[in-house]
């Protein structure tokens, strides 16, 4: 019996940001609980699975055809690449008629249809209004873990920029946000996550000769480079809240239309600038709006502690946790 399922894919469509909040998810529950069954199943691809297996080795991987009976099932899954407030429903009958609860993580603003007694949770701005028990939804929600607020006084690399752009199928977001650094007088190191799912060679970047690039793959945390990075170019995702959350400046560049959308929103908010949509900028428009991002990095960072805790999955652990023990 498998006391919590969860239902994501990580691949260059998709990329890795569902599997990685999940990841999270599943050992903020080992913390609490280290006798909880927790199984992953769903589309992943080799870099994935090998990311997954290395970072929760006690975590069992399920072939798209297991049909094991399980306690709490979580779907945390775009079922369009494209759109991230289409969902299959097939799937979620599914995934309930062989799990006695179910939990659903919301990755667009709506909410979608859900069997009786399903829980649906969300945290992006311009969503439905929270209507507990059966909708969670607010930034309280949001995909950072207590273990990225460091408590820490954060001495930042003056002139270091990081660059995480996730899955893609191809490197035109990384050799534009090159291209635009080289502009930037003020940048001269330039750091570049790569995620476990990008597809195809890394590039050569445009940057100046007295830049310096560093490549980082696999790593264990996150939070040591966005802490030390003066400005992260990201498109919005994951690593943008946890970006946030340790009081990064955040300019996001979306590689699809409704990740432009959604940054927009951060921007409203006053927490981030967004740069517009990959496709439809240059590198002159690019490096301003880094730029401006440098420029009003204070007022950023402490708009985002305002409205940012960095608790949000250590509540969905909670929820996940309260249901395995009423079943």
């Amino acid at each position: 019996m498998i006391d919590v399922l969860f239902f994501c894919d990580a691949d260059a469509y998709v990329g890795f940001g569902h599997a990685a909040r999940c990841l999270h998810l599943a050992r903020l529950l080992k913390t609490r609980k280290a006798s909880l069954q927790i199984a992953f199943q769903g589309h992943f691809s080799n870099g994935a699975l090998h990311r997954m297996m290395t970072a929760a080795p006690d975590i069992r991987i399920l072939s798209p055809t297991d049909i094991d009976a399980t306690t709490v099932g979580v779907i945390d899954r775009m079922t369009d690449p494209a759109d991230p407030d289409v969902w299959d429903p097939v799937l979620t009958d599914q995934v309930r008629a062989r799990c006695s609860r179910l939990i659903c993580i919301a990755s667009g603003i709506t909410v979608p249809r859900l069997p009786e007694g399903a829980i649906c949770i969300g945290y992006q701005p311009g969503g439905p209004p929270a209507n507990p028990p059966s909708v969670l939804w607010g930034f309280e929600y949001a995909p950072v873990a207590g273990t990225h607020v460091t408590g820490r006084k954060i001495e930042r690399e003056r002139g270091t920029a990081l660059v995480a752009f996730g899955g893609s199928r191809d490197d035109v977001a990384l050799r534009l946000t090159g291209a635009a650094f080289s502009r930037l007088p003020g940048i001269r190191r330039v750091e570049v996550l790569k995620s476990p799912v990008f597809a195809g060679d890394l590039p050569r970047l445009a940057c100046r000769p007295d830049q310096e690039v560093v490549w980082h793959e696999n790593v264990e945390s996150v939070v040591p480079l966005l802490s030390r990075a003066s400005v992260v170019v990201t498109s919005y995702g994951n690593l943008a809240y946890e970006a946030l959350v340790v009081g990064a400046a955040v300019c996001l560049l979306g590689q699809k239309p409704f990740q432009v959308r959604l940054a927009q929103r951060l921007e409203g908010l006053g927490v981030a600038v967004a740069a517009g949509l990959v496709s439809e900028t240059d590198e002159m428009a690019l490096a301003d709006r880094i730029a401006l991002t440098l420029e009003h990095a204070e007022v950023l960072k402490k708009r985002a502690v305002e409205i940012l805790d960095g608790r949000g999955l250590d509540r969905i652990a909670d929820v996940i946790l309260n249901h395995v023990a009423r079943s």
